[in-house]
């Protein structure tokens, strides 16, 4: 919901979820890399953070090879993404809840 309404907090969940997998995260890894896609160009400077992430919690034995080149083709995917959405960001809400 957070990406699908383009929340920056919905990237940072994404990019939490990713760094610190539970079970099942290789399962959903690839989904939340996925997700990125629709931040566009504001995804890009994550993509070297979660790249790092996924390599230090999988190895290529463990998920196999087609697992990372499919990962690397999203990851490509973003860094050649020319679209720039705009954003919001739950503090502004947040903020007009508390004040009402």
């Amino acid at each position: 919901l957070l990406v699908k309404h383009r929340f920056k907090e919905g990237m940072d969940l994404i990019v939490h979820n990713i760094q610190h997998p539970r079970h099942g995260g290789r399962t959903y890894t690839p989904v939340l890399v996925a997700m990125l896609k629709a931040y566009g160009t504001l995804a890009k400077p994550v993509v070297p953070v979660i790249r790092e992430a996924i390599l230090k919690a999988y190895s290529e034995k463990e998920v196999g090879r087609k697992y990372f080149e499919d990962l690397e083709q999203i990851y490509k995917e973003i860094e050649e993404s020319t679209v720039t959405p705009e954003v919001r960001s739950i503090e502004k809400y947040l903020t007009k809840s508390v004040g009402n």
